[in-house]
């Protein structure tokens, strides 16, 4: 497999854009604060045209000729900013605890049912049903037709064949056994009608 490179013209890099830094400057520093940066939470690719872009801004915006040093602190600064950003929106970074604040917002956060959730849900099962061994078609429909994961323990120890038992004694037993997860009733409701 060929790799086609696209090199820009070589007056690109040449021409200076403030206080005396050419666009190679810019860009030997941007790769500099990239490798030293060390960032491992997005690639160096988006890296380097974050730090690119904050040593332009930093060189457009001072007013006296800045020193590489000060342009390379900017650069880098960007790259963590960046980094901590990107962490932050994915849950990662809080200084104080890690994970701990994540985990409580998320938890804590009421979910707003979508509504083609029932939609989706009633589709995969009408596929799936089908495809289920024996006692889990008699427990998703015992689920549709009880109102609670208990009722529907009871009524499947109930209707339930004498050799899907297995010694269970009680309707918590059952659910254990059957395997009860929670499940969406009203998705499930959908078609699979009287018991296997």
């Amino acid at each position: 497999m060929s790799t086609t490179v696209v090199r820009r013209p070589a007056h690109a890099n040449a021409v200076v854009l403030a206080h005396g830094y050419t666009g190679r400057d810019v860009a030997r520093i941007a790769s500099f604060a990239v490798r030293q940066a060390r960032s491992e939470l997005f690639d160096s690719g988006q890296q380097y045209d974050v730090a690119w872009s904050a040593i332009a801004e930093a060189l457009w915006n001072c007013t006296e000729p800045p020193d590489a040093k000060t342009l390379y602190r900017a650069g880098i600064r960007a790259i963590h900013d960046e980094g901590r950003s990107l962490a932050r929106g994915r849950g990662v970074w809080q200084k104080d605890a890690p994970i701990k604040r994540f985990d409580t917002y998320w938890r804590t956060v009421e979910r707003q049912p979508r509504e083609e959730h029932p939609v989706v849900e009633r589709i995969a099962a009408i596929q799936v049903y089908d495809g289920l061994p024996d006692i889990h078609q008699w427990t998703l429909w015992a689920l549709t037709v009880a109102d609670d994961e208990d009722g529907a323990a009871a009524r499947s120890w109930a209707s339930l064949p004498a050799h899907f038992i297995d010694g269970c004694g009680k309707p918590a037993e059952l659910r254990k056994a059957c395997g009860f997860h929670r499940i969406d009733r009203r998705a499930i409701s959908c078609g699979v009608g009287d018991a296997p």
